[in-house]
């Protein structure tokens, strides 16, 4: 696959009233045989990478590893109603062109309920629609270029911070980073090789042993020489068998691997999960820290409550009492009552 030209407009910082294009067939580009694209930070350096992944698969490389799979319509540059991301591309003499956009409002400025996305693949060399459809696009594509989106990120496209990672990496880390870069594939393919080695130097080793049985004719340096042959086949056999099981065990080593990384993405997703529910619960948890701390008073409490409402019963009894006695006749000033010494008091008579 060839990339041969990128279009994009509203994607991420690149945000712009006319489609950017890069046209990589154009006269500028003829006489390069590599190139750089840089420019600081937010510049758009990824984007452009980004918009490639875009028209032909509709996934961001940067979105796989946020945790949470990101929707389309959070690549349109803010404030933008559109987007868009269109690459024309090469395989085997065809030219193909790949298309994406997405509405997320209408043309009135209201925000649509459900963003419009429109998707298509055509074929530039005959002018032929191939596909409209998400589904259908996303079979012809790998029916065309043979690579489906992680094989296109390994293969043509090296995700920024993967690479980034193999660059920095210890000596001891870089076989590991190139096993994650390249996959199990590569020891599959090994590993198929071996076999048809095997096989191949088994059939060889047949005729051979064919021709010792049947062949009663064979001078003394034949003889000789073939079975000279046979221990160097058998040797390399055996040789071949032991690359074989090695190679077996790396991708089973591999795949164990691959397992606990996904275990230990899952531990670390319901850690934060469980921090982020902590921490939304702070205040209802310090409420019922406090609630434990005040348990034990709860009866004295409750008790509290009680002597004050009996003082508040007995005082206004009294007040009663002192008025109606006040009509009928005087009477001397009474003694102020002691809140404190009643309570203490009924406290006493109660046991408390």
């Amino acid at each position: 696959m060839k990339i041969l030209k990128i279009e994009l407009q509203n994607i991420n910082s690149l945000k712009c009233e006319t489609p950017i294009v890069i046209d990589f067939e154009h006269q500028r580009f003829e006489d390069v045989g590599l190139f750089a694209i840089t420019g600081p930070t937010g510049a758009g350096k990824t984007t452009l990478l980004d918009a490639i992944t875009i028209a032909l698969y509709r996934k961001v490389p940067r979105f796989d590893k946020s945790g949470s799979p990101a929707k389309l319509e959070d690549v349109v540059s803010y404030g933008a109603a559109t987007a868009m991301s269109r690459v024309n591309f090469e395989v085997l003499n065809q030219r193909y062109e790949a298309h994406w956009d997405i509405r997320l409002a209408s043309s009135s400025g209201r925000l649509l309920g459900k963003p419009i996305e429109t998707v298509r693949l055509k074929n530039l060399s005959d002018g032929q629609i191939i596909a409209e459809t998400k589904t259908g696009c996303d079979d012809k594509i790998i029916e065309i270029s043979k690579l489906n989106y992680d094989q296109f990120l390994r293969s043509v496209l090296l995700a920024q911070g993967e690479f980034a990672a193999f660059l920095s990496a210890k000596n001891s880390e870089k076989g590991l980073l190139l096993q994650q870069i390249a996959g199990d594939e590569i020891y599959r393919k090994i590993g198929e090789t071996l076999k048809n080695r095997i096989f191949d130097e088994r059939r060889i080793l047949d005729q051979i042993k064919s021709r010792i049985n049947t062949d009663d004719l064979l001078s003394e340096e034949s003889t000789e020489h073939l079975k000279a042959e046979k221990v160097q086949l058998t040797k390399s056999i055996e040789q071949l068998n032991d690359d074989l099981k090695k190679t077996e065990d790396l991708l089973k080593v591999y795949e164990q691997r691959n397992k606990f990384e996904l275990q230990k993405q899952k531990i670390e997703d319901e850690k934060n999960r469980l921090e982020l529910e902590r921490t939304q619960h702070a205040a209802d948890f310090l409420q019922l820290e406090r609630h434990e701390a005040a348990e034990p008073l709860q009866p004295t409490l409750s008790e509290l409550n009680r002597l004050e409402k009996e003082i508040e019963q007995k005082s206004s009894q009294i007040q009663s009492l002192a008025a109606t006695n006040a009509k009928s006749r005087p009477i001397a000033a009474m003694p102020a009552i002691q809140p404190s010494k009643i309570i203490f008091n009924m406290m006493f008579d109660s046991g408390l």
